[in-house]
């Protein structure tokens, strides 16, 4: 995000909050996102549109943010999936997790992940991201929907991974998808921290859709636990799209929530 001051970006919410482009959704302006809930349901980031602003005069500022809303709504960004080809779609799908007390949650093909999170499934656009309502899951079917979902996750490249490791605590960033892989966290652990032994679980936490934060348990469960949720606690209060600061214990497959 370029240096925008506290009143600069006070302004800037004001113009998203009151953009004609956005008339007739209903909206919640979050850190780093517009979460848009109706007619359709899909996410635009604001890392774009925080760099156009910031190299213009404010005075230009409300034509711009206008112009970008309206650009991704039109332009395709927000589709009818019924319309979208289905070698298209199933290309650009993912997975996707949300909090279960999040409104985009409450579709009734979201699969519990464990208790405080599921699974939803998202088209992949550059600037947003759809996620499927129970419709387009009945029209085309939620097994093969999913199927091809986890394919994508598991061909998306793991090189780009930004990791850092803090005594034994390993704090893995990359883009909008990446909590989505603790739904494959074996996979993950063995490229980020090479292969260990998970006989005794991993301590994790997915504090926000661009973070992920796991300890591989040897020097002992509690101090794993309270590493973790240290570090998930700042992640969620301070990082866009936050998902949730718990802490779980993923152990053969299954994940407990764990506390302090």
């Amino acid at each position: 995000m370029p240096n925008l001051t506290a009143s600069q970006l006070l302004w800037l919410h004001g113009l998203i909050r009151a953009t004609p482009a956005l008339s007739g959704h209903d909206f919640a302006l979050l850190p780093g996102h517009v979460q848009v809930t109706a007619p359709r349901e899909f996410s635009v980031q604001l890392e774009t549109l925080f760099r156009q602003v910031g190299s213009e005069p404010v005075g230009q500022w409300p034509t711009i943010v206008d112009e970008y809303f309206r650009r991704l709504i039109t332009a395709g960004l927000d589709p009818v999936l019924a319309d979208v080809p289905f070698k298209d779609l199933v290309g650009r799908l993912l997975p996707r997790l949300f909090s279960a007390d999040s409104p985009v949650a409450r579709k009734s093909y979201a699969r519990p992940v464990t208790p405080g999170l599921v699974e939803l499934l998202a088209v992949d656009n550059p600037e947003s991201v759809e996620v499927l309502n129970d419709s387009d899951v009945d029209g085309l079917g939620l097994g093969v929907l999913r199927g091809a979902a986890m394919r994508n996750l598991l061909d998306r490249p793991q090189s780009e991974l930004v990791k850092v490791e803090r005594a034994g605590t390993w704090i893995v960033r990359g883009d909008d998808h990446t909590a989505a892989e603790l739904l494959t966290l074996p996979r993950l652990v063995a490229a980020v921290a090479g292969e260990v032994d998970l006989s005794g679980g991993v301590v994790v936490a997915v504090p926000a859709q661009t973070t992920m934060v796991f300890h591989v348990p040897g020097d002992g469960i509690d101090l794993a636990v309270a590493r973790v949720a240290h570090v998930a606690g700042a992640v969620h209060r301070e990082i866009p799209h936050p998902l949730s600061p718990e802490v779980f214990l993923w152990r053969d497959g299954d994940l407990t929530p764990v506390g302090i």
